[in-house]
């Protein structure tokens, strides 16, 4: 599944990094996109347990899916599901 394709209230892996350095290891997080589809929720779990909530707005979620691509090529990773390919 890809946040393309995410279905309002259900949850989905996402890959993420910390916004201040792009270059760190992608860690898993879960993504919901809200009922009304105009937010993309990111719920990442820290190392030390606590977690932290990320909203985007509808314009943001259309960016990140932009750069989806680009990190599947260069990666190998598949960002949609969490998992390598």
């Amino acid at each position: 599944m890809n946040i393309g394709s995410a279905k309002p209230g259900q949850e989905i892996p996402v890959l993420v990094h910390p916004e201040d350095d792009a270059t760190t290891k992608l860690m898993e997080a879960v993504g919901t996109l809200s009922n009304d589809g105009k937010t993309f929720s990111v719920i990442v779990t820290r190392e030390d347990g606590a977690q932290q909530t990320h909203d985007f707005c509808y314009r943001n979620p259309l960016k990140a899916l932009s750069n989806i691509d680009e990190i599947e090529r260069s990666t190998g990773l598949r960002v949609g599901n969490g998992k390598n390919s």
